[in-house]
């Protein structure tokens, strides 16, 4: 993707927002290790048991599933990191949608981050975009 299609995305994903804290932001940093962050994501899931709101509940377990399995399509994680958005995302008919993006990024990313919010924090990436 290039870097203008990214900063595009980002963008069009910083307008996103879900009903509660049902989007996922997770940055992996270059050279981290896959099978750490599976390992966190499980932890999380099962944390994610706790929430009390059976929706939000539901959103954010079947978002930390997806990306997950988005991980393990990965062989090796790319040289340069990997950031994953995804979640509830409410739709014009009520409903809501798990959408998932990935974006691998052009140059090394050194942040971890894993956070679950209202929206997606595109904020790290696009500011290296920019300073680029």
């Amino acid at each position: 993707m290039s870097e203008s299609a990214t900063i595009k995305l980002l963008k069009a994903l910083a307008e996103k927002e879900g009903r509660e804290t049902e989007l996922i932001s997770l940055y992996i940093p270059a050279g981290h290790q896959a099978s750490e962050v599976i390992n966190l994501l499980e932890e999380e899931y099962g944390i994610a048991s706790n929430i009390k709101s059976e929706r939000t509940r539901k959103n954010v377990r079947d978002a930390i599933a997806k990306v997950a399995k988005h991980i393990k399509l990965f062989r090796e994680l790319p040289e340069n990191g990997l950031v994953i958005f995804c979640g509830a995302i409410p739709q014009e008919d009520g409903k809501e949608r798990i959408e998932t993006y990935v974006v691998i990024p052009e140059e090394p990313i050194g942040l971890f981050l894993y956070c679950c919010d209202s929206k997606f924090h595109v904020e790290p990436l696009l500011r290296r975009l920019k300073e680029q």
